[in-house]
């Protein structure tokens, strides 16, 4: 008997993706780690399954979390304050 583990796998991709949600509502950039993982795996499975209109989407979010990524975990990406008292 064997038994198909690739359900498993894809329930706990979903479940690590929403964790990196709400990471995301508690404004932690680590959630943008998480989706750049989680986006890359979805990418690869819906291209081996077929499902290019899916992959689309996926290329997409993969993009934009790469991109928050940036923005919020790098130097170049955090926006400084200017001093506002005079």
């Amino acid at each position: 008997m064997t038994i198909d583990i690739m359900p498993y796998i894809l329930w706990g991709v979903s479940l690590i993706t929403i964790v990196g949600s709400i990471l995301n509502v508690k404004k932690l950039g680590l959630c943008f780690v998480i989706w750049t993982i989680c986006n890359l795996f979805w990418l690869i499975y819906d291209i081996i399954s077929g499902l290019y209109s899916r992959a689309t989407l996926d290329l997409v979010n993969l993009s934009t979390s790469v991109w928050g990524m940036f923005e919020w975990l790098t130097p170049f990406g955090k926006k400084t304050k200017k001093n506002t008292k005079k």
